[in-house]
């Protein structure tokens, strides 16, 4: 899993680092562990929110209408998470060579291509998700 989420965190990282903006390595490494600390809230929360989905809709309805707890779970959730990322991949910002296998034209495109298409799936989710609590 940690090979698996290193790939993914260096095709980001080579793809910012192509940017005609924020292109430094430390800025690009910044950008990139927002990226995937997105890419891997996104399904951490779905699977917070399928759980109390599963235990009955009254159980869904009070969660998502309680706006703190809300904000609760998320911040619980993302703070330690945003930590883990910036520790584990920080050190990125120091050896951007490390990205050069995924600089190509191509590579680049197939990254930004695969973040688009996560994100829309799992919005697609979160949209069905809400459709089943009605």
């Amino acid at each position: 899993m940690n090979r698996l989420m290193t790939i993914a965190f260096l095709r980001i990282y080579a793809y910012n680092l192509g940017r005609k903006w924020r292109n430094s390595p430390k800025v690009a490494c910044s950008d990139a562990i927002v990226v995937m600390s997105l890419l891997t809230a996104i399904p951490m929360s779905m699977i917070v929110v399928s759980a109390v989905a599963l235990t009955g809709e009254a159980h869904l309805d009070q969660f998502l209408s309680s706006k703190v707890m809300l904000y609760v779970v998320g911040f619980a959730g993302a703070l330690p998470l945003l930590y883990w990322l910036t520790k584990t991949f920080s050190r990125f910002a120091e050896t951007p060579e490390l990205a050069s296998p995924y600089m190509a034209p191509r590579a680049r495109f197939l990254s930004f291509l695969g973040v688009i298409l996560t994100i829309l799936i799992f919005m697609a989710g979160a949209g069905y998700l809400g459709y089943l609590s009605r």
